[in-house]
């Protein structure tokens, strides 16, 4: 959880603290740091923290004591930037009487696009986020999986450098959902830096670059993926398929030195190692069967997952 700011730092975010009502701390000296091109999520329970960090980060906050730098400007003085900067938040910001078009013609113009840059980038927005079919139906007639996706081209009326997701899956069905996921993936072959936040951990493990857990206001966690899941987590869930397993069976399985046993049931055990002891224990494990002479339908190994540390230090 050690702090490091370095010139490279996208997002520099020192001290963190933001008080509500009461003198209440909603946030408590958090600290972290975005270099260019990293995707980094903010991870907690309800009432973690998460969104009012990137609100703030997004200047929608200005009562906090700490320092934020974005492209190493202080938060205080970003009207030079506001250009690099996306921000998509969780509720709608649209007009729902006006047509797809409409509402995407009304924010290009805000933002001073005209003319021919405007025509070329209505139909990117229109094809990227697969708007075209509506784009002449009003707002408030899409599905709620369309109407996000709507939402979410508004903040890309601009082409962002920095974009702030606030649980931007929320709501979505599967097919949308991994539509959104696949867009966020095709930023990052771009080098975009993004910060989001998400209740789903499959989706941070597979967009993140690092991540930042929350407890109460506070970081119980931070740095890689690969290196919290070592630290705090590690554990391979080892599940071995039997077309018939005997209980009598399970006795073979509770004395490996590399892994431990979990659970025998509708004919699969499941085993757990750590990712020091994967290899051994893979080992011993077929030394079991050959030696008893069990016979196994198939074998499912899970890898550490983010789940597993956000159920550790999360409590």
């Amino acid at each position: 959880m050690n702090y490091m700011s370095t010139t490279k730092d996208i997002v520099s975010v020192k001290d963190l603290t933001i008080s509500y009502q009461k003198g209440k701390k909603t946030i408590e000296n958090c600290s972290f740091s975005v270099q260019l091109g990293e995707v980094l999520g903010l991870l907690g329970s309800n009432g973690a923290g998460k969104s009012t960090i990137l609100k703030t980060l997004a200047g929608f906050n200005q009562d906090f004591k700490g320092t934020i730098t974005l492209f190493g400007v202080n938060l205080t003085d970003t009207e030079s930037i506001k250009s690099k900067i996306a921000f998509v938040p969780q509720y709608y910001s649209l007009f729902l009487e006006f047509t797809v078009s409409e509402n995407l013609s009304y924010m290009l113009d805000a933002y001073n696009i005209h003319g021919d840059n405007k025509i070329k980038r209505m139909n990117y927005l229109l094809e990227t986020f697969l708007l075209k079919p509506f784009e002449n139906m009003r707002a408030r007639r899409l599905s709620g999986g369309y109407r996000r996706l709507l939402n979410i081209a508004l903040s890309f009326v601009v082409e962002p450098e920095l974009i702030f997701f606030d649980e931007p899956t929320a709501g979505l069905d599967q097919k949308t959902r991994k539509l959104f996921i696949n867009f966020i993936l095709s930023l990052k072959k771009l080098k975009k830096t993004i910060i989001l936040t998400t209740h789903y951990l499959d989706e941070a493990q597979i967009l993140c670059d690092k991540m930042v857990l929350l407890n109460m206001g506070k970081v119980v966690a931070s740095g890689k993926i690969d290196e919290l899941i070592k630290t705090y987590g590690g554990h391979y869930q080892i599940y071995l398929v039997f077309n018939e397993f005997h209980k009598d069976s399970i006795s073979f399985f509770k004395d490996l030195s590399s892994c431990s046993f979990v659970s025998a049931e509708n004919n699969v055990v499941n085993l757990t190692s750590k990712q020091s002891d994967i290899s051994n224990a893979l080992f011993e494990i077929t030394g079991v069967l050959k030696s008893k002479k069990l016979n196994i339908k198939d074998i499912d190994i899970r890898e550490p997952s983010l789940a597993e540390v956000f159920g550790e230090v999360i409590r």
